[in-house]
């Protein structure tokens, strides 16, 4: 993921790379041994197909490594 200021990607939406919409950007994790972003917890829309494991609360967890920044919009790669 390129360098993006962390308090621009509040309440972004995160969507596939096929356009299907996964939810909103709730919160962001870190490894606080090393300062690494880890995962993205997401606030689903309802519609996500299943792809990505869910927390307890029902947020959707995306590795970070899945993730590209796009203009209006973070862009996650499905797992391989």
């Amino acid at each position: 993921m390129d360098s993006v200021p962390l308090s621009s990607l509040s309440d972004s939406e995160v969507m596939l790379a096929d356009g299907a919409l996964l939810g909103t950007l709730d919160n962001i994790t870190l490894n606080p041994a090393t300062g690494d972003l880890e995962y993205l917890c997401i606030d689903p829309s309802g519609r996500e197909p299943g792809v990505f494991p869910r927390m307890e609360n029902d947020q959707i967890v995306v590795p970070v490594d899945r993730v590209e920044p796009g203009q209006e919009y973070l862009l996650v790669r499905p797992p391989d």
